[in-house]
């Protein structure tokens, strides 16, 4: 067995996002045997502050953004015997999108990784039975890592959901006749900055070929791939449910949604999200099914811009919800044949991020908040050197 301890990399999050970590318990007569609930079913569950969980981002490849993920475990010294009190298995629900990692290793003892790609997690869970799992000894383990290997990387929203054996707590959290397990939210664990810094919506931007970020620096000439994630978040201390309806307007989103518009300098990034104009749908966290529709401006430049909408039925965010996504996009062309946002000076990336709701305590009024505008001011690297600057 590997001596406890833990494995920490230079955290680096995406600029603009933010790092959560929710866990989550169910009945503990779920038999010993159960796997990871799916993903729509993780908001059932109670906190157990005998035991904490924790991750970290990090960018070893030094690619511009985040990668890798390695996670923790710790709890409380409970003179665990034979592995009981102990752990079972460590359940990661990651952002939807980008979902499951391209791979994952279990780091602790002869643990194993599963995949539940289709329930939206993934685990590292004991090889066999109560010897197997991670005693409650006031230790921290590495419990394994997982790596995303195209942009955006690693997401900075991740829920984690550890599977326990420990009769005492589970009885305490739950009550009635029960098992010897249950699943349990990580107590010990330091409370999550709030989404958008307390805003209803944010958005943040990563570029693959940037070399610095104040002010931006990137090759002369080069096809930049812009990223975009996106945020509507109805803040945990929030009194009210924000109500997002359906049927939608064709033209607008006064009956509820989000939406921005892109400069004249950029196209759908066909190897990206949503990867072309047109109409597509995704599944938020919460299983809520929403519209993204992308399109394609009449105009002087044919500017690129999005409403998201609900797709067949209304949309309610209670306090402590919220729906990410991302939108990809590369840089074309000017006359000149020369790739935009390459040459010095200020380029305006997009508008604001506007996203309109009813409100469940104001009578259904509708709202309206939008994030800032977002420019970029460029300084272009020839040949290693700079050729202009601020």
């Amino acid at each position: 067995m590997k001596a406890p301890g833990i494995k920490i990399r230079s955290a680096k999050l995406h600029y603009g996002l933010f790092l959560t970590i929710i866990a989550f318990g169910i009945a503990a007569s779920l038999p010993v045997s159960a796997n990871c609930p799916s993903i729509k079913a993780i908001g059932n569950f109670k906190q157990a502050n005998n035991v904490g969980a924790s991750f970290t981002l990090s960018d070893p490849g030094i690619v511009g953004y985040n990668t890798h993920a390695e996670y923790s475990f710790t709890s409380t010294d409970e003179n665990s015997s034979g592995g009981v009190p102990g752990l079972i298995e460590y359940c990661v629900y990651p952002a939807q999108p980008p979902g499951n990692p391209d791979g994952a290793t279990a780091e602790y003892d002869s643990w194993t990784t599963n995949f539940g790609s289709i329930q939206g997690y993934f685990s590292f869970a004991r090889p066999n039975g109560n010897p197997t799992n991670v005693p409650f000894d006031g230790a921290t383990y590495s419990m394994g890592s997982a790596d995303w290997a195209t942009s955006p990387g690693a997401p900075a929203v991740q829920t984690i959901l550890l599977h326990i054996n420990d009769p005492d707590q589970c009885a305490s959290l739950y009550g009635g006749e029960v098992s010897e397990t249950c699943f349990v939210l990580p107590g010990n664990t330091p409370p999550p900055p709030p989404a958008c810094n307390g805003n209803p919506a944010c958005k943040s931007v990563v570029i693959d070929e940037a070399i610095s970020t104040k002010p931006l620096s990137v090759p002369g000439k080069t096809l930049l791939h812009i990223h975009y994630t996106y945020v509507i978040a109805n803040q945990p201390t929030n009194t009210f449910n924000m109500v997002f309806k359906f049927p939608w307007s064709t033209t607008d989103i006064n009956r509820g949604g989000g939406k921005d518009y892109f400069g004249c300098e950029q196209l759908p990034d066909s190897a990206g999200n949503p990867g072309t104009w047109g109409t597509s749908t995704f599944t938020d966290i919460n299983g809520n099914v929403w519209n993204l529709r992308f399109f394609q401006s009449t105009g002087a430049c044919n500017q690129s811009r999005f409403f998201l909408r609900p797709d067949s039925q209304n949309i309610t965010l209670t306090p402590g919800q919220s729906v990410t996504f991302q939108v990809d996009m590369i840089t074309r062309t000017n006359k000149g044949g020369k790739q935009e946002y390459t040459s010095c000076g200020p380029h305006l990336l997009n508008s604001g991020f506007t996203v309109k709701w009813f409100q469940s305590n104001t009578g259904g009024t509708l709202h309206s908040f939008s994030t800032h505008i977002t420019p970029i001011y460029v300084n272009v690297v020839s040949g290693g050197s700079l050729v202009c600057s601020e």
